[in-house]
């Protein structure tokens, strides 16, 4: 706990308290994981009365005495059973104490690394330091971690991991699952957080450069009619893409700060038209994929706005 509690200090000295200027988020690369209770031992002793817990071992003793085991026999293969179960567990216990925050740590990062190739992006944003080598070099989140043994009792843990921004302001995200597994939820949440398009994102479009602004649900909105799509941009000082800027934007994927369309139905404000509908999957050749409302069967349409 000294050693951690020495890192926090060093790395913090080395973090600027000011807005994050690079769009790579810097994590330092050491993330310490602390063991926490036993909860499957917790449960064990606790989910039940000690009535049910001697009711269980008067019938495991019945039934050895019905296999023809003497009381004095029974007794001493329930007690040979029980410290067997207890030294198992012990020495796992112990293993895991020992090396257990490594495989966590490496498999948090090599889930990461994983889901980038998966993924097709220009700008990793996140990216482990280990050294920083002078002080134009800031790290801009530190993390620390830890784990319990899952009251399940079926050989899971439960995993917390929190990162700490150089504000001071942290995010947890947890899991459970065995422990060559758990990590890989963990990393698809940070993946998620940090890497996926987020409003007020800046992108190029041929258009020149646009910020995309959320509905007035800080997200992605959902009308019925066209016209309120077009109302609540105009309260949030922006207006409705038009086609051409809607495919540069789905261009760039949801992980290079733009934001794919799929299989929805976008409101756009086409030039000299007025308020249309981009159905992504009626592009073709021949058709294209701005429409009239009534073209398609849906009443749901998505979107978002710019400026």
């Amino acid at each position: 706990m000294k050693l951690f509690k020495s890192t926090l200090c060093i790395i913090l000295s080395l973090t600027s308290l000011s807005a994050l200027a690079s769009k790579s988020l810097k994590v330092w690369g050491n993330i310490p994981f602390q063991r926490g209770p036993d909860l499957c031992g917790y449960k064990q002793a606790f989910s039940q009365t000690r009535q049910i817990y001697m009711s269980e071992m008067v019938g495991l003793a019945n039934s050895l005495m019905q296999s023809g085991a003497y009381g004095d026999e029974a007794k001493e293969i329930l007690e040979k059973f029980d410290e067997l179960y207890d030294s198992h567990k012990n020495l796992a216990i112990n293993d895991s104490e020992q090396y257990l925050s490594i495989e966590l740590e490496n498999s948090l990062k090599g889930s990461l690394d994983q889901l980038y190739r998966d993924i097709s992006t220009e700008n990793k944003r996140i990216v482990f330091y280990h050294s920083v080598k002078s002080n134009e070099e800031k790290v801009n989140y530190i993390g620390y971690g830890s784990y319990a043994f899952a009251p399940q009792c079926q050989g899971e843990i439960k995993v917390s991991v929190t990162l700490i921004d150089n504000q001071g302001l942290s995010q947890t995200f947890q899991a459970t699952g065995r422990p060559e597994t758990v990590m890989a939820p963990i990393a698809q949440e940070i993946l998620r957080e940090f890497q996926k398009t987020k409003f007020h994102s800046s992108v190029k479009t041929s258009a020149g450069d646009l910020e995309l602004v959320p509905s007035s649900n800080g997200d992605i909105g959902k009308v019925r009619r066209l016209e309120l799509a077009r109302r609540q941009c105009q309260i949030r000082g922006a207006r409705l893409p038009s086609a051409i800027e809607l495919e540069d934007i789905a261009g760039y994927g949801d992980w290079n700060g733009g934001i794919s369309l799929g299989h929805n139905v976008w409101v756009v404000d086409e030039p000299n038209i007025g308020l249309k509908i981009y159905a992504p999957f009626l592009a073709a050749p021949n058709l294209s994929p701005v429409r009239d409302p009534f073209a398609v069967n849906t009443r749901e349409f998505h979107f978002f706005c710019v400026r």
